[in-house]
């Protein structure tokens, strides 16, 4: 489907709304593939068509999408005018979906910038919406980001009991990437907050083997290197020889 959805030719006479709705198809395809600069430009063509139609909802998208990938490049900045410019669209369509859905990923840069009390606000608004819309993926996500946020303010427990909760929803989903996201911050926290290593590279091998299975190189590298540290630390630190020995960054 996809590789037909990038070669299949316009018809000469297209109608201007599907003529956008394929770009924004094709878009999020190269998105999908990495190959963002392409999605970009599909992006910049499907936004003026929508534009011109006066298309607020796919307007909307479109400005979403395109900051989307501004995150990943680290233009910030130009990521939260268009996420805000989608979430003002959202608000005057009533669309609660995609209200939540730039809730989080404003949160998710102000998280970037530091800015953790307005990032927890946008996540908290973000959680309720997805709450009333029966979202269990993005109530799952935004467990896992407000987690974070408590565990930067030293509130173990709490954090903790938000990854214990976005945990069991990536396991009734079956989302196995989520899942092991989820393993991979229960351990760091276990590891260097609580001082739990065993129990934290025992998380680490279950996120690794869900890892690959979804043969996602980069994932794997990052588990294996939280396991080696821990490792070396847990062996450094209850060797008989060594019983005082600093732990190591």
């Amino acid at each position: 489907i996809a590789f037909d959805a990038l070669t299949i030719p316009f018809p000469p006479k297209i109608d201007q709304g599907i003529r956008a709705a394929y770009y924004s198809l094709q878009a999020l395809i190269l998105q999908a593939w990495g190959r963002l600069e392409e999605a970009m430009t599909l992006h910049k063509k499907e936004e003026r068509l929508y534009k011109e139609l006066d298309n607020k909802q796919g307007l909307a998208a479109s400005y979403g999408n395109q900051a989307v990938i501004l995150q990943a490049w680290g233009r910030l900045e130009e990521a939260m005018t268009l996420h805000k410019k989608e979430e003002k669209l959202h608000e005057e369509l009533g669309d609660k979906q995609g209200l939540a859905r730039t809730y989080g990923n404003q949160a998710v840069i102000l998280q970037a910038w530091g800015r953790l009390e307005e990032a927890m606000t946008l996540h908290k608004k973000a959680e309720r919406l997805k709450e009333e819309l029966g979202d269990k993926q993005g109530l799952a996500n935004s467990y896992g980001n407000q987690a974070l946020i408590l565990r930067a303010w030293g509130r173990l427990e709490e954090a903790m009991t938000l990854h214990k909760k976005g945990e069991r929803l990536h396991e009734e989903l079956g989302n196995k990437q989520g899942l092991s996201i989820s393993f991979v911050n229960q351990a760091v926290l276990l590891a260097e907050n609580l001082d739990r290593k065993p129990e934290a590279i025992r998380l680490l091998a279950r996120a690794l083997s869900l890892a690959q299975a979804m043969n996602a190189q980069d994932h794997i590298e990052h588990i294996n290197k939280l396991i080696e540290t821990y490792r070396d630390t847990t062996l450094a630190t209850t060797a008989p020889q060594m019983p005082n020995s600093p732990s190591h960054p």
